[in-house]
């Protein structure tokens, strides 16, 4: 899997939005190989209309630009493991990212 998270030093100097190339990326496997043509996404539970899209239908969209903050599960993690070891990697404070998507 392709892991990787920014130096601290990005977040410092670029304060609250992260470049799109310093983006932090955590996987848990291998990526999947996908076809355009074939790939769809559902969307379910509380929601008031399930969808069930393809990837035209998705780029068909009006586009909307706002900014969103992922966070990984373990970001920390290294320095939680010193304390007490937990299941996983030691990731650094890295693994947190804002960015500005549409």
């Amino acid at each position: 899997p392709f892991n990787v998270e920014p130096p601290l030093s990005v977040h410092q100097e670029h304060k609250f939005i992260t470049p799109t190339c310093q983006h932090y990326v955590r996987n848990h496997g291998s990526c999947p190989n996908i076809k355009w043509e074939e790939h769809r996404v559902r969307v379910g539970g509380v929601v008031p209309q399930k969808l069930n899209l393809g990837m035209r239908d998705i780029t068909s969209m009006k586009p909307r630009e706002l900014p969103v903050t992922l966070v990984c599960a373990g970001n920390r993690r290294k320095e939680q493991n010193m304390i007490r070891q937990t299941i996983g990697f030691n990731w650094g404070a890295g693994g947190c990212s804002t960015n500005v998507r549409k």
